[in-house]
């Protein structure tokens, strides 16, 4: 009988190519199940983006040493945060019972330079030894996974809570230029880019930082004078076609929010002053939220 002559190829008749590429639409991927004989969390799809080949190098060499986030996250019986969880102004975690409406007990008679903020999680095990693995260590596919992770919560609530039928833009927190150098990687950009590739949302970089003081390194009580220091906004950016717009700023970690005040009120100025018009909504991003009894 003669053989059939439409099927498929062969894999191994198939160009070689490196990195290897997939011509198909990213791939959702869920990770359940049970490991080290305790319950796992709820599936945490993590989006799979095409290879870099940077990202396929460091899937090859750096990942001998720290699994892929959903099989860290697994081993560790973590998941993100249900809204429910935490207070939607500040970021804090709520109480056993409290409703947080319209802000929690912390945060319901302050005035917010944000309307929202939105989290993974509060900044203990496991959060934070990846948030330090992202900044210190120049992980930038863990932050690109873990601000994929965060896209994903955006998205739960960006559409029924936006205001304005122009999509959002991402404003990540920047770094100054001398400690991207000393560090080698801009962390809070890494996570927008995470943000991005799950929402398609536009990254917008209005803002500067100049070098001085870090946050840690100073007392809370004197953070807001710090950071008051720190930011302006860059030289000739107009900030006029973000007015009327969403603007979400990212940061890895909010601790006393000294930081993301700043940026906001910046932010909201500037776009008030050129448009003559108030913007829709400035939201906060986070992948951690310090709680009070951890403020040192």
């Amino acid at each position: 009988m003669p053989n059939d002559q439409t099927s498929t190829p062969n894999r191994d008749q198939r160009p070689f190519t490196w990195p290897p590429r997939s011509t198909s639409a990213p791939v959702v991927v869920e990770r359940t199940g049970q490991l080290h004989n305790h319950p796992g969390p709820a599936a945490i799809p993590l989006l799979v983006p095409r290879q870099s080949l940077w990202a396929a190098i460091e899937q090859a060499f750096l990942d001998l040493t720290a699994g892929p986030l959903a099989d860290r996250a697994l081993d560790a019986n973590w998941q993100p945060d249900d809204f429910s969880d935490y207070c939607n102004r500040c970021g804090l975690s709520l109480r056993p019972q409290e409703a947080a409406a319209s802000g929690c007990s912390s945060c319901r008679d302050v005035k917010l330079a944000w309307q929202r903020m939105v989290r993974l999680g509060p900044f203990n095990y496991p959060l934070r030894e990846w948030v330090h693995e992202v900044k210190f260590t120049r992980w930038r596919r863990l932050g690109n996974d873990l601000g994929e992770l965060l896209g994903q919560q955006l998205l739960s609530v960006q559409s029924t809570a936006q205001d304005s039928s122009l999509p959002p833009v991402l404003v990540p927190v920047p770094d100054s230029g001398l400690r991207r150098i000393v560090r080698g990687i801009d962390h809070a950009m890494v996570i927008a880019r995470g943000i991005n590739h799950i929402t398609g949302w536009s990254i917008a970089t209005p803002l500067a930082r100049r070098f001085g003081p870090s946050q840690l390194s100073v007392a809370p009580s004197q953070r807001a004078s710090n950071v008051s220091k720190s930011f302006v906004l860059r030289s000739r950016y107009s900030c006029s076609h973000l007015a009327g717009r969403s603007i979400i700023l990212v940061d890895d970690v909010c601790t006393t929010g000294a930081t993301l005040r700043t940026c906001a009120r910046l932010i909201a100025n500037a776009c008030r002053t050129e448009s003559k018009a108030n913007l829709t909504t400035i939201w906060t991003a986070v992948l951690a939220r310090t709680e009070p009894d951890h403020l040192a």
